[in-house]
């Protein structure tokens, strides 16, 4: 067959081989996509269900969660109440009474040079650890030109009785135990402002008062009851089956670090207590002193991920958020083998550092204990 021939045939029969192929190829491919189809069907129907028990365990998990921080509210407001009860009355016992509370004409003076007048007047209020006077100012106003105010000094901080610590541009004071500087009336003359305190005694005291005998009161009242040292906190002593020693951490220029568990809180041991420190948050455990540190330890890691000059694992306080991170001895052991491993494979040469918290264990089974 010459070669004419040759393409003739070929081209007779090239649609019948075209139209074989394609119909092979649909015939095969629709198969493996209907195939496909059902496969992503599975799957898509095994994530749904994978989401919606995600989302049902997360709100069991949620719900049980919020229980416990509400049942922990309800008991801790009780107790949280004491303290802040006991802060209040420790804060009477610590009043300073020895401040001279007498406000002297000069005790603030006007510096306006386009305003200057200033005039000192009486005593309003005149108590044993609250004293007012009232002085007149000139002001910038077109109207209203004269402002009086009151000017005061107390023996109570604060936290016991609050008091207006008010500010004027053209008040300044040499007096630094005045505290109290309380905007109170304008009037066009300082006449009519006289006027004003002579008909409004009562009400100007009261507005200047408010709460000072409730808190005399309870000044009194603490004085009679307590002294400050009974509320005197010691460090305490709590044996040692109390507060197990967990680990340590290991060092070689310094003395080990001690962690003990009690009441569901690590303490580490110190050297020394800052004066900061409550002593709350202390605890003694055979004539040592351990610090309160944390409720949750979990292991870190990370280091130079491109070059591999350097590694590091910690133990940290906080929440892991994954039981695989939270720290016990198993999870340290794993993750130590697994961040060296990967730190080998990725240094370069010899000049990479692999830091580690060293430690000596004692109790690692009561880390599991919830």
């Amino acid at each position: 067959m010459d070669e004419k021939s040759k393409l003739l045939d070929k081209y007779m029969r090239s649609n019948y081989e075209i139209n074989r192929i394609k119909g092979e190829r649909d015939a095969k491919t629709s198969r493996l996509e209907e195939e496909q189809g059902e496969m992503e069907d599975e799957f898509d129907k095994a994530i749904r269900l994978l989401k919606d028990t995600k989302t049902e365990k997360r709100r069991t998990l949620g719900k049980k969660i919020e229980e416990i921080e509400e049942k922990a509210e309800e008991e801790l407001d009780s107790w949280f109440l004491i303290r802040e009860n006991v802060k209040r009355i420790r804060a009477l016992l610590s009043v300073n009474t020895t401040m001279d509370l007498q406000i002297a004409d000069d005790a603030v003076y006007n510096v306006s040079k386009w305003h200057p007048f200033f005039e000192m007047l009486d005593y309003i209020v005149d108590e044993n650890h609250l004293k007012i006077r009232l002085c007149i100012i000139e002001n910038e106003r077109p109207k209203n030109k004269f402002s009086l105010f009151g000017v005061g000094k107390c023996h109570f901080p604060d936290e016991l009785f609050y008091h207006d610590r008010g500010f004027c541009v053209a008040l300044c004071s040499n007096d630094r135990g005045v505290t109290i500087l309380r905007e109170l009336k304008h009037l066009p003359s300082v006449e009519a402002l006289k006027n004003y305190v002579d008909e409004n005694q009562a009400l100007l005291k009261k507005r200047l008062v408010k709460n000072y005998f409730d808190v005399v009161g309870e000044y009194q009242q603490a004085h009679e009851q307590f002294k400050l040292e009974d509320f005197d906190e010691e460090v305490p002593l709590v044996p040692e089956v109390a507060a197990p020693l967990i680990f340590e951490f290991v060092h070689d220029d310094k003395p080990n670090i001690l962690v003990r568990r009690f009441n569901g809180w690590f303490y580490q041991s110190v050297e020394s207590v800052d004066e900061k420190t409550s002593d709350n948050d202390l605890i003694e455990v055979n004539d040592a002193v351990f610090e309160k540190w944390c409720t949750v330890l979990y292991v870190t890691d990370n280091g130079n991920k491109i070059f591999g000059s350097w590694w590091s694992m910690n133990v940290e306080s906080g929440h892991a958020n994954k039981k695989s991170r939270r720290f016990t001895k198993p999870n340290f052991d794993r993750l130590f083998y697994e961040a060296k491993a990967y730190f080998e494979s990725k240094k370069v040469g010899d000049k990479g550092h692999f830091r580690y918290p060293r430690l000596k264990w004692h109790h690692p089974e009561l880390l599991e204990v919830e």
